[in-house]
Formats: C-alpha cells, sequence, structure tokens
C-alpha cells in the first residue's frame, strides 16, 4: 500500500513461551497519521469508558486516515 496518510496498528508475540505477552506496534507515513490511530480508542459517546469495536478489532489494521475518519471501520485499507 502506498500513501500520505497511511497509518498500522498491530499485536505481535512478545516475551518467552513461559511468560507470553504481546506488544502492539503503532506506525504511520507522517507523525500524524500515526497519531491519528488514536480515533480507533476514543469513545463514540463520551462518557462511555469502553473505546468502540475493541473486542472486535482484528490483530493488524491498516488505515487511510481520511476515509477511516470518513466511513469508521468502513474506511480499513486491510484488516
Amino acid at each position: 500500500l502506498r500513501g500520505e496518510n497511511l497509518a498500522a496498528l498491530t499485536l505481535l508475540p512478545w516475551g518467552t513461551a513461559a511468560e507470553p505477552r504481546l506488544a502492539l506496534v503503532a506506525t504511520g507515513t507522517s507523525r500524524s497519521a500515526a497519531e491519528a490511530l488514536t480515533m480507533l480508542s476514543t469513545p463514540t459517546i463520551p462518557p462511555m469508558a469502553r473505546q468502540p469495536l475493541t473486542h472486535l478489532l482484528p490483530d493488524y489494521v491498516v488505515v487511510d486516515v481520511e476515509e477511516t475518519r470518513r466511513h469508521g471501520p468502513g474506511g480499513f485499507l486491510a484488516a
């Protein structure tokens, strides 16, 4: 995928077999794109405490920032 406003989140295994953990990797083609990933963790109707779709978020997601702002999860490029 190519573009100026792309960002990605992924969960990776981290640690050992005895102490398994997960690492969250966030990256973007620009600082503003990476910062825009926070929209995936922002409650939709304050004062909600739980973020939208946190139980449905896939192991990775690639977003075009503008498309995701416009269409929500329908703007995901890959998941």
